[in-house]
């Protein structure tokens, strides 16, 4: 996360200079994003266009999406700025909210896609929670510094929670540099001792669930979650030790939130890392380093024992006494609830590291995609509206070719009345593939596995090997639930293995049972 790392006896040009490297260098330390494949974009017409493709541009139809790195939220003129109200009791005695900037800084967040005016603004729930964290851990104001010209600096405005620019936004990111008398430290490098903090707000803790991958190796994530930006993803192209986590310690408060903590040895230094998870989904982090950003941002070389901070100014019990506190509350509105009558999967049926995709709004089908490369196209359009839901997550390597990044979408296609035997065999034919085997393009290598009976009314799965996807058709009576795996790129998703077999067939049979349970009548006395 970015730090004030200017200093206020230079030059204008070099704290500007600095300020602009530390943010920088923040948010190259953060998450990178996440990119898969758009499974609802694909399902609904991509695959029309799959006859002209060729074996060596086969993932040039994938359509791939990120969250953003940038505050994504556009305000208008005249949105209240709650700046000048009172902040929380306690440690941080009722100052004015606006006072949170002479602590910390605001680095950056993510929000919805398409968003293109980031201006810095804040909403109150995330400045009471800031002035309540930074009132345990620097009560008297001598060590957290925000941004690097101090509380001259223009500052981002506190706005409602429920402004119509925050609508969108997903996550919220700020920090603070600790130094021992609270000046502002020098430029780089660094040769005092320096801690860094930083404090991020999530609309739904499943933005960093899920393995981060380094080189086809699960990197371990602390309470399972990827919040120690930059320590952990500087460190991917190094050969350095990567850090070893204390066990994940959860406590209940009393309204149902969770706090978690752990914390990992890096050289002579420590990283704390603290995440409170509410009901909503809401999460609210911690994430504490007593040594400083190294010069080259380059996380492979251990911190300089003489720029860690002894003793350290962190430690996992007052990260949980920080977060207890009752003042700390969600930040942004809750996600829709996903999957809420149980018709489709749940994340666990397809693997350990699958989540519903936080960043899903409304989904429908209304195309029933048949068409293999080599005839005209046989999808049905026009369709009753169907439910749908986006997953994404991680797939073993054991069964399905090597780890990346892969999405699943499930959708429920409504066929006209009667049409549902017919339009399965036509889709078995469909998918079969064929066309000249032997033409240099090698068009639609695409072939049907069938699955054991038993599963909903009929059921087959389609592998597209040039597409990177697999598809899972599952029937009830003139409904047809299909499922499509996909990657973001040309790396086969292997399910002619027997383990891939067994997998694929697992998730058929979980699309069936949640599909019967759900759709059966209720009863009762």
């Amino acid at each position: 996360m970015g730090e004030g790392a200017g200093d206020m006896r230079n030059t204008e040009h070099t704290e500007e200079m600095d300020w602009a490297r530390d943010l920088f260098d923040g948010a190259r330390g953060e998450a990178e994003p996440f990119w898969g494949a758009d499974a609802a974009a694909i399902s609904r017409a991509g695959d029309r266009r799959r006859r002209l493709r060729t074996a060596g541009t086969g993932g040039g139809l994938l359509g791939l999406v990120a969250v953003t790195t940038a505050v994504a939220v556009t305000l208008g003129a005249g949105t209240t700025d709650f700046g000048s109200a009172p902040g929380p009791g306690g440690g941080w005695g009722g100052r004015k909210l606006q006072d949170v900037f002479r602590y910390a800084q605001v680095d950056g967040g993510s929000g919805a896609l398409g968003q293109k005016d980031f201006s810095q603004h804040v909403p109150r729930s995330a400045a009471v929670d800031l002035a309540a964290l930074i009132g345990h851990l620097d009560p008297a104001g001598a060590h957290l510094l925000g941004s690097p010209a101090g509380p001259a600096r223009e500052q981002p405005r506190i706005v409602g929670d429920r402004d119509s620019g925050l609508k969108d936004t997903m996550s919220l990111a700020m920090s603070s540099t600790w130094t021992a008398d609270g000046s502002y430290p020098g430029p780089a490098p660094v040769t005092e001792p320096e801690g860094r903090l930083s404090y991020s707000f999530f609309k739904n803790a499943d933005l960093l669930r899920g393995p981060v991958l380094s080189h086809g190796t699960v990197l371990p994530e602390p309470c399972g979650l990827a919040v120690d930006f930059d320590v952990h993803f500087g460190m991917l192209s190094g050969d350095a030790a990567l850090p070893h986590w204390s066990p994940c310690r959860y406590t209940t408060l009393s309204d149902g939130s969770r706090i978690g903590t752990t914390s990992a040895a890096y050289g002579t230094g420590t990283e704390t890392v603290a995440v409170r998870i509410f009901d909503t989904g809401n999460m609210v982090a911690l994430s504490g380093w007593d040594f400083p950003r190294p010069d080259s941002s380059d996380w492979t070389v251990a911190p300089d024992p003489k720029t860690v901070v002894k003793p350290s100014p962190w430690s996992e019990a007052g990260f949980q006494a920080a977060l207890s506190d009752p003042q700390i509350g969600p930040v942004f509105a809750p996600l829709p609830p996903r999957n809420a009558d149980g018709k489709f999967l749940d994340p666990a049926d397809i693997g350990p590291y699958w989540v519903y995709d936080p960043n899903q709004g409304p989904l429908t089908t209304g195309e029933f995609v048949m068409d293999n490369g080599c005839t005209p196209d046989h999808s049905i359009f026009g369709l009753a509206p169907g439910s749908a839901l986006q997953y994404q997550g991680m797939l073993p390597g054991g069964f399905a070719g090597p780890e990346s990044p892969t999405t699943a979408l499930e959708g429920e296609y409504r066929l006209p009345a009667g049409t549902g035997p017919a339009t399965m065999r036509a889709a078995r034919t469909y998918a079969s593939g064929g066309c000249d085997q032997a033409a240099p393009f090698g068009f639609s290598k695409d072939t049907v596995i069938e699955l054991p009976a038993g599963i909903g009314d009929d059921a087959f799965v389609e592998d597209q090997p040039q597409m990177s996807r697999v598809r899972v058709y599952v029937r009830f009576g003139d409904t047809v639930l299909e499922t499509v795996f996909s990657r973001p790129s040309v790396q086969p998703l292997d399910v002619t293995s027997a383990a891939g077999r067994t997998w694929v067939q697992g998730v058929a049979r979980k699309m069936a049972e949640h599909w019967a349970s759900a759709s059966a009548p209720a009863t009762g006395k």
